[in-house]
């Protein structure tokens, strides 16, 4: 996610998409991990269709 407050101006937010709409708006930007500038957060994997019912 774009984030004024990181050095890299982004922010991993699968934590934020996992959460509550409501409690999406009470979290600060600070609260989500910075990710490097040309990279994605760690977190998101691709899901395996093999896995998938």
């Amino acid at each position: 996610m774009p984030s004024y407050s990181a050095s890299t101006g982004l922010r991993c937010g699968i934590k934020y998409f996992q959460s509550t709409v409501l409690m999406r708006k009470f979290q600060r930007m600070e609260h989500y991990p910075e990710v490097k500038e040309f990279n994605a957060c760690e977190a998101w994997s691709e899901a395996d269709p093999s896995t998938s019912s």
